[in-house]
């Protein structure tokens, strides 16, 4: 009889701690998707006008699918009048917790790389190693430590959520892609804040 309490109780621990299913993604939302990729590959756009579109695509197509503090982040961070570290800010900040913890080997950094007086590439930098984000070979090192911070969180989380899921199809890399490599053009580092320590 106790044999089975335990086993029980160890049944119903992994059925409740299991992480719920992604909701398919629809047809039309991957030809939503899948569209835009393929007006990018021709468009000629000033530096962080593609990343800008890959976020509001993605925050469009994966309504429902992922989390909505990540999507509002990419909604919001897709603005045009938004400067480079007000950006980052929405982007990083819309990341919960408990999926940082899942998808940064070393969540901590996000805390010690939050400050406006380090630069950006040394945020990057910082994030990319010790998340160990080369793991998901979604961008090159070097396009990595060239993108805006919160770009990179960002991608490397939504990434991590539909490949632990098994649901990630070559339109959302591909957007992810853009959002990371194009992120570059939409300046490198923040306005120094004044009334912060240097």
């Amino acid at each position: 009889m106790r044999r089975f309490g335990w086993t029980s109780l160890l049944a119903l621990t992994l059925l409740c701690c299991k992480e719920k299913p992604l909701k398919p993604l629809e047809a039309r939302q991957k030809d939503g998707m899948e569209r835009m990729a393929e007006q990018m590959d021709t468009m000629k756009a000033d530096p962080g006008t593609k990343a800008r579109i890959a976020a509001a695509s993605l925050a469009e197509g994966e309504q429902d699918r992922l989390p909505a503090n990540l999507l509002r982040g990419l909604d919001d961070a897709s603005g045009q009048n938004i400067d480079a570290s007000q950006r980052s800010t929405l982007l990083f900040t819309r990341i919960d917790d408990d999926v940082w913890e899942k998808t940064c080997r070393d969540p901590k950094v996000r805390d010690e790389t939050s400050g406006r007086s380090i630069p950006f590439a040394e945020k990057s930098q910082k994030i990319y190693e010790r998340c160990d984000f080369a793991r998901f070979q979604l961008v090159t090192r070097e396009q990595a430590l060239a993108a805006n911070p919160g770009a990179l969180a960002v991608a490397m989380v939504m990434y991590d959520i539909l490949q632990r899921h098994d649901s990630l199809v070559d339109v959302e890399k591909k957007l992810l892609a853009v959002l990371v490599v194009d992120s570059a053009g939409w300046g490198t580092d923040p306005r120094p804040n004044p009334e912060e320590p240097q």
